[in-house]
């Protein structure tokens, strides 16, 4: 969908809408347009002058969108200060054969003054870790109040996970996940997003490597952060959480930084705070995409992970949350019958329960050490939900 120049908008809302290539192709990317014989080059384009006044917007979103097998996903470029919220998107990048210089990315936001908000999308590309044209998502040249705030997000497989490239300097960064990328979060070309949480309220990005992620400091995933030449992260630090025994909590805290003699360090663009946010800890829910259409057959597909914010579907909560003992499932309708299990930040299973009622069973965690798990909830339909854990005495 490109809406082109010329085109008055008084809103937008872009919803439940599938976007995929009809057939597969081993042909690689032409350069151009869209190509019928491969996949789709691009899914959702919004871009405008560089010019105020040109679109007013009393509010935009973009949500719940399915797009598969696509080159680009949605990109944002000029749209000014007007609100405009880019939420629980599905989104898989093919490299199908291609090794051109054109850049790839899942969401891109370029130009925008304020009031943009890209939160609890799931993005992942295929064979794309030694591809540096690809990052998922992507963000030069923002300005604006808290702004854009990115939160919640969880991206998968690509050269970067995060790029900030160029100024970016009232950027919110927080709660996201990144996990099997060459660089999770990466400052390129004197990339500056600003202060990143606060010793009372630390932003938490979560640098996993549990389930179905390459362990960081590897061949796969060798950097955390990353700084080119001419970046320098002090412009930029990064607030993390630890345990109160001193010991960071596996993930919150990046570890493996690469790049120029300014890299991420402990102590001069990191710091850890033993107070934890809550706010990291539940992000995710389920969302019901649009279905494949009767003219194709997909392969393969993002994991439905995304984050609600339209109040439009049911949410599943765990309680108490952190816990020291056990904890419990609770729905907002009937009692249900769910899938249990709970991995620890290596990816190992720690329990596994395949018929625990909620409001009823309560999961007794209490012999398990100190620290972050990931609680896995099946329901009967075969929906997958995903919830941070924090286990604490």
């Amino acid at each position: 969908m490109n809406l082109v120049y010329g085109i008055f908008a008084q809103s937008l809302s872009i919803q439940k809408n599938y976007f995929g290539a009809q057939t597969s192709s081993t042909i690689s990317y032409s350069g151009g347009g869209p190509n019928t014989s491969e996949y789709m080059s691009d899914a959702i384009q919004l871009n405008t002058p560089t010019t105020a006044g040109w679109v007013n917007l009393t509010g935009g979103s973009i949500i719940a969108n399915r797009i598969d097998r696509s080159f680009r996903g949605i990109g944002i470029n000029s749209m000014e200060d007007f609100p405009l919220a880019v939420e629980g998107n599905s989104i898989y990048l093919d490299d199908d054969a291609t090794f051109t210089s054109w850049p790839q990315f899942g969401v891109s936001v370029i130009n925008n003054n304020g009031d943009l908000s890209v939160s609890g999308n799931t993005l992942e590309a295929q064979n794309s870790i030694f591809n540096t044209n690809v990052s998922l998502m992507y963000f030069n040249n923002n300005f604006g109040t808290a702004s854009p705030h990115i939160h919640c997000n969880f991206l998968k497989n690509s050269y970067y996970g995060f790029q900030f490239d160029g100024l970016n300097p009232n950027t919110i960064w927080e709660g996201n996940q990144m996990c099997t990328h060459w660089a999770g979060m990466a400052l390129t070309n004197g990339g500056i997003i600003g202060q990143q949480g606060t010793l009372a309220a630390p932003s938490n990005n979560y640098w996993a490597f549990g389930t179905g992620c390459t362990p960081w400091n590897t061949l796969l995933a060798p950097y955390e952060t990353y700084c080119d030449p001419i970046s320098d992260p002090s412009w930029s630090p990064i607030y993390g959480t630890v345990l109160s025994n001193g010991f960071p909590v596996i993930g919150n805290v990046p570890t493996f930084n690469g790049g120029n003699p300014f890299s991420y360090l402990a102590g001069t663009s990191i710091f850890t705070t033993n107070v934890v946010n809550p706010y990291n800890y539940d992000c995710w829910v389920w969302n019901v995409y649009p279905g494949l259409p009767n003219w194709r057959t997909a392969s393969q597909i993002v994991g439905e992970k995304v984050f609600d914010n339209s109040n439009a579907f049911e949410t599943i909560t765990i309680f108490p949350n952190p816990t020291s003992d056990v904890f419990g499932i609770a729905t907002a309708t009937e009692k249900e019958i769910f899938k249990v299990q709970i991995y620890d930040v290596t990816g190992k299973t720690v329990y596994a329960n395949n018929s625990v009622k909620s409001s009823e069973d309560q999961i007794d965690v209490s012999k398990l050490p100190n620290g972050v798990y990931i609680v896995e909830i099946k329901n009967q339909a075969n929906n997958v939900l995903r919830k941070k854990l924090v286990k604490a005495d």
